[in-house]
Protein backbone atom coordinates (compact mmCIF):
# COMPACT_ATOMS: atom_id res chain seq x y z
CA UNK A 1 0.00 0.00 0.00
CA UNK A 2 1.56 3.48 -0.76
CA UNK A 3 2.53 6.29 1.94
CA UNK A 4 -0.44 8.22 0.01
CA UNK A 5 -2.94 5.86 0.34
CA UNK A 6 -2.32 4.70 3.96
CA UNK A 7 -1.70 8.71 4.67
CA UNK A 8 -5.64 9.28 3.26
CA UNK A 9 -7.05 5.97 5.30
CA UNK A 10 -5.48 7.56 8.25
CA UNK A 11 -6.96 10.60 8.15
CA UNK A 12 -10.42 8.95 7.01
CA UNK A 13 -10.02 7.51 10.49
CA UNK A 14 -10.03 10.35 12.06
CA UNK A 15 -13.01 12.63 10.33
CA UNK A 16 -15.14 9.41 11.55
CA UNK A 17 -14.36 10.24 15.04
CA UNK A 18 -14.66 13.96 15.11
CA UNK A 19 -15.93 15.72 11.57
CA UNK A 20 -14.58 17.26 9.27
CA UNK A 21 -13.38 20.20 10.96
CA UNK A 22 -11.34 18.52 12.98
CA UNK A 23 -9.73 16.49 9.44
CA UNK A 24 -8.99 19.98 8.20
CA UNK A 25 -7.33 20.63 11.56
CA UNK A 26 -5.33 17.84 11.01
CA UNK A 27 -4.65 18.74 7.69
CA UNK A 28 -2.83 22.03 8.51
CA UNK A 29 -1.20 20.61 11.31
CA UNK A 30 0.17 18.03 9.27
CA UNK A 31 -0.96 14.89 11.63
CA UNK A 32 0.11 12.27 9.41
CA UNK A 33 1.51 8.96 11.15
CA UNK A 34 5.01 9.06 11.38
CA UNK A 35 7.89 6.74 13.15
CA UNK A 36 10.47 7.83 15.89
CA UNK A 37 12.91 6.05 17.63
CA UNK A 38 13.38 8.08 20.69
CA UNK A 39 11.04 10.56 22.46
CA UNK A 40 11.56 14.23 23.09
CA UNK A 41 14.37 15.21 25.25
CA UNK A 42 13.45 17.12 28.28
CA UNK A 43 11.04 17.12 31.42
CA UNK A 44 8.25 14.89 31.32
CA UNK A 45 5.27 14.61 33.23
CA UNK A 46 2.78 11.58 33.15
CA UNK A 47 -0.47 11.05 34.12
CA UNK A 48 -1.84 7.96 35.13
CA UNK A 49 -5.48 7.62 35.94
CA UNK A 50 -4.46 4.70 37.69
CA UNK A 51 -0.87 2.85 39.10
CA UNK A 52 -0.64 0.82 36.20
CA UNK A 53 -1.92 2.90 33.05
CA UNK A 54 1.60 4.52 32.71
CA UNK A 55 3.33 1.81 32.40
CA UNK A 56 1.06 0.10 29.83
CA UNK A 57 0.70 3.23 27.77
CA UNK A 58 3.91 4.59 28.10
CA UNK A 59 6.31 2.41 29.62
CA UNK A 60 8.52 1.84 26.64
CA UNK A 61 8.88 5.36 26.07
CA UNK A 62 9.34 6.13 30.10
CA UNK A 63 12.44 3.85 29.68
CA UNK A 64 13.93 5.86 26.97
CA UNK A 65 12.86 8.77 28.51
CA UNK A 66 15.46 7.36 31.36
CA UNK A 67 18.37 6.53 28.93
CA UNK A 68 17.98 9.82 27.60
CA UNK A 69 18.58 11.58 31.01
CA UNK A 70 15.56 13.50 31.14
CA UNK A 71 13.28 13.88 34.70
CA UNK A 72 10.55 12.18 35.09
CA UNK A 73 7.45 13.40 37.53
CA UNK A 74 4.13 10.81 37.29
CA UNK A 75 0.85 11.50 39.08
CA UNK A 76 -1.26 8.54 39.75
CA UNK A 77 -4.68 10.17 40.08
CA UNK A 78 -6.75 7.48 40.96
CA UNK A 79 -6.11 4.85 44.11
CA UNK A 80 -6.60 1.66 42.09
CA UNK A 81 -8.99 0.14 44.89
CA UNK A 82 -11.38 -1.40 42.55
CA UNK A 83 -9.15 -2.83 40.59
CA UNK A 84 -10.15 -6.92 40.86
CA UNK A 85 -13.18 -8.30 40.87
CA UNK A 86 -12.52 -9.38 44.75
CA UNK A 87 -12.49 -5.97 46.11
CA UNK A 88 -16.19 -5.86 47.53
CA UNK A 89 -15.28 -4.92 51.16
CA UNK A 90 -13.84 -1.59 52.47
CA UNK A 91 -11.29 -3.34 54.17
CA UNK A 92 -10.31 -5.11 51.33
CA UNK A 93 -10.28 -2.01 49.20
CA UNK A 94 -8.05 -0.39 51.35
CA UNK A 95 -5.31 -3.70 50.89
CA UNK A 96 -5.30 -3.27 47.36
CA UNK A 97 -4.82 0.35 47.22
CA UNK A 98 -1.80 -0.07 49.36
CA UNK A 99 -0.92 -3.14 46.70
CA UNK A 100 -0.89 -0.69 43.59
CA UNK A 101 0.85 1.79 45.27
CA UNK A 102 3.82 -0.55 46.23
CA UNK A 103 3.49 -2.01 42.48
CA UNK A 104 3.73 1.12 41.06
CA UNK A 105 6.67 1.46 42.88
CA UNK A 106 8.31 -1.25 41.56
CA UNK A 107 7.39 -1.02 38.37
CA UNK A 108 8.56 2.37 38.39
CA UNK A 109 11.81 1.53 39.36
CA UNK A 110 12.25 -1.02 37.10
CA UNK A 111 12.51 1.22 34.64
CA UNK A 112 15.18 3.37 36.37
CA UNK A 113 11.95 6.07 38.05
CA UNK A 114 12.77 6.67 41.72
CA UNK A 115 9.92 7.08 44.12
CA UNK A 116 10.55 10.30 45.06
CA UNK A 117 9.10 10.96 41.45
CA UNK A 118 6.12 9.83 42.06
CA UNK A 119 2.65 11.33 43.31
CA UNK A 120 -0.46 9.78 44.60
CA UNK A 121 -3.35 12.23 44.58
CA UNK A 122 -5.66 9.47 46.16
CA UNK A 123 -9.25 9.58 44.48
CA UNK A 124 -11.36 6.75 44.43
CA UNK A 125 -11.82 5.02 41.22
CA UNK A 126 -14.71 6.34 39.44
CA UNK A 127 -14.86 9.82 41.44
CA UNK A 128 -12.20 11.30 39.47
CA UNK A 129 -13.70 15.11 38.55
CA UNK A 130 -12.20 17.94 36.07
CA UNK A 131 -13.07 20.97 39.28
CA UNK A 132 -11.05 23.32 40.66
CA UNK A 133 -9.21 21.09 42.63
CA UNK A 134 -8.09 19.06 40.74
CA UNK A 135 -6.72 21.42 37.83
CA UNK A 136 -5.16 24.18 40.24
CA UNK A 137 -3.34 21.15 41.36
CA UNK A 138 -2.07 20.26 37.89
CA UNK A 139 -1.85 23.95 37.45
CA UNK A 140 0.55 24.37 40.17
CA UNK A 141 2.41 21.14 39.00
CA UNK A 142 3.19 22.18 35.29
CA UNK A 143 3.32 25.81 36.74
CA UNK A 144 6.65 24.28 39.13
CA UNK A 145 8.19 21.69 36.58
CA UNK A 146 7.04 22.95 32.99
CA UNK A 147 7.47 19.52 31.54
CA UNK A 148 8.40 19.72 27.83
CA UNK A 149 5.81 16.46 27.28
CA UNK A 150 2.83 15.11 28.70
CA UNK A 151 2.06 11.88 28.62
CA UNK A 152 -1.67 10.49 29.49
CA UNK A 153 -4.40 8.34 28.00
CA UNK A 154 -6.12 9.13 25.01
CA UNK A 155 -8.74 11.23 25.00
CA UNK A 156 -11.44 8.86 23.29
CA UNK A 157 -10.27 5.47 25.30
CA UNK A 158 -13.13 3.83 26.52
CA UNK A 159 -12.40 4.03 30.57
CA UNK A 160 -14.52 7.01 33.02
CA UNK A 161 -11.19 7.43 34.81
CA UNK A 162 -9.15 7.83 31.51
CA UNK A 163 -11.69 10.43 30.27
CA UNK A 164 -11.84 12.28 33.47
CA UNK A 165 -8.03 12.51 33.30
CA UNK A 166 -8.68 13.69 29.67
CA UNK A 167 -10.81 16.28 31.16
CA UNK A 168 -8.35 17.25 33.63
CA UNK A 169 -5.66 18.19 31.42
CA UNK A 170 -7.98 19.84 28.94
CA UNK A 171 -9.64 22.48 31.53
CA UNK A 172 -5.96 23.04 33.10
CA UNK A 173 -4.91 23.82 29.71
CA UNK A 174 -7.72 26.26 29.50
CA UNK A 175 -7.03 27.66 32.82
CA UNK A 176 -3.53 28.42 31.89
CA UNK A 177 -3.96 29.21 28.34
CA UNK A 178 -3.34 26.99 25.35
CA UNK A 179 0.25 28.55 24.50
CA UNK A 180 2.40 26.24 26.74
CA UNK A 181 5.13 25.30 25.00
CA UNK A 182 4.88 21.57 26.02
CA UNK A 183 3.24 18.72 23.52
CA UNK A 184 0.93 16.34 24.76
CA UNK A 185 1.50 13.10 23.88
CA UNK A 186 -1.71 10.81 24.22
CA UNK A 187 -1.21 7.22 24.33
CA UNK A 188 -3.80 3.77 24.33
CA UNK A 189 -4.74 1.41 26.53
CA UNK A 190 -7.98 -0.08 26.17
CA UNK A 191 -8.00 0.22 22.55
CA UNK A 192 -6.50 1.38 19.33
CA UNK A 193 -6.76 5.06 18.58
CA UNK A 194 -6.14 7.36 16.02
CA UNK A 195 -2.55 8.00 16.63
CA UNK A 196 -0.22 10.16 14.24
CA UNK A 197 3.29 9.25 16.34
CA UNK A 198 4.75 5.30 16.60
CA UNK A 199 7.38 4.95 18.68
CA UNK A 200 9.64 1.98 18.34
CA UNK A 201 10.46 0.23 21.31
CA UNK A 202 12.48 -2.62 20.62
CA UNK A 203 15.07 -1.14 22.56
CA UNK A 204 13.12 -0.90 25.93
CA UNK A 205 10.39 -4.25 25.40
CA UNK A 206 12.13 -6.47 27.86
CA UNK A 207 11.61 -3.47 30.39
CA UNK A 208 8.68 -2.68 29.71
CA UNK A 209 7.22 -6.22 29.69
CA UNK A 210 9.47 -6.35 33.58
CA UNK A 211 7.84 -3.40 34.53
CA UNK A 212 4.18 -4.92 33.75
CA UNK A 213 4.75 -7.91 35.80
CA UNK A 214 5.48 -5.69 38.79
CA UNK A 215 1.91 -4.92 38.69
CA UNK A 216 0.93 -8.97 39.85
CA UNK A 217 -2.57 -7.90 41.61
CA UNK A 218 -3.74 -6.32 37.87
CA UNK A 219 -2.47 -9.64 35.85
CA UNK A 220 -4.52 -11.63 38.58
CA UNK A 221 -7.54 -9.92 36.66
CA UNK A 222 -6.86 -9.99 32.99
CA UNK A 223 -4.29 -10.99 30.96
CA UNK A 224 -2.97 -7.42 31.02
CA UNK A 225 0.74 -8.46 29.70
CA UNK A 226 -0.30 -10.39 27.04
CA UNK A 227 -2.99 -7.81 25.62
CA UNK A 228 -0.35 -4.60 26.02
CA UNK A 229 2.56 -6.33 24.43
CA UNK A 230 0.36 -7.69 21.83
CA UNK A 231 -1.28 -3.99 21.36
CA UNK A 232 2.18 -3.07 20.66
CA UNK A 233 3.21 -5.93 18.24
CA UNK A 234 0.52 -5.49 16.01
CA UNK A 235 0.86 -1.47 15.82
CA UNK A 236 4.96 -2.61 14.99
CA UNK A 237 4.16 -5.30 12.71
CA UNK A 238 1.54 -3.40 11.42
CA UNK A 239 3.88 -0.33 10.04
CA UNK A 240 6.63 -2.83 8.98
CA UNK A 241 9.45 -1.74 12.15
CA UNK A 242 11.56 -4.70 13.51
CA UNK A 243 9.59 -4.55 16.61
CA UNK A 244 6.70 -3.46 18.69
CA UNK A 245 5.60 0.39 18.95
CA UNK A 246 3.56 2.43 21.03
CA UNK A 247 0.85 4.89 19.33
CA UNK A 248 0.42 7.65 20.27
CA UNK A 249 -1.77 11.13 19.55
CA UNK A 250 0.49 13.89 19.72
CA UNK A 251 -0.62 17.00 19.67
CA UNK A 252 -0.03 21.07 20.55
CA UNK A 253 -2.11 22.09 23.74
CA UNK A 254 -4.97 24.30 21.67
CA UNK A 255 -5.32 21.33 19.09
CA UNK A 256 -5.72 18.78 22.28
CA UNK A 257 -8.30 21.00 23.94
CA UNK A 258 -10.36 21.34 20.24
CA UNK A 259 -10.36 17.70 20.11
CA UNK A 260 -11.14 17.04 23.81
CA UNK A 261 -14.12 19.78 23.46
CA UNK A 262 -15.34 18.01 19.98
CA UNK A 263 -15.72 14.23 21.65
CA UNK A 264 -17.08 15.90 24.36
CA UNK A 265 -19.84 17.18 22.32
CA UNK A 266 -20.05 13.91 20.70
CA UNK A 267 -20.53 11.94 24.02
CA UNK A 268 -23.31 14.50 25.02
Amino acid sequence: MSKLIQHALHLNNLRKLVGWSMLEAAIKNKLHLEMTSDPPSGKVLVLAPHPDDDIFGCGGALAKHVDQGDEIQIIYLCDGRSGTKRATTEIVREELKKTRRTEAAAAAEILGIPADDLSFWGYRDGNLIANKTTTKALTQMIADFMPRTIYLPHPSDNHPDHEATASVLAKTLLAIGTDLPSEIWSYEVWQPTFANRLLDISATMTQKETAISAHASQLKCRPYADAIMGLNTYRGGMMGLPGPAEAYLVLKPALYVKLWEMLRGISG
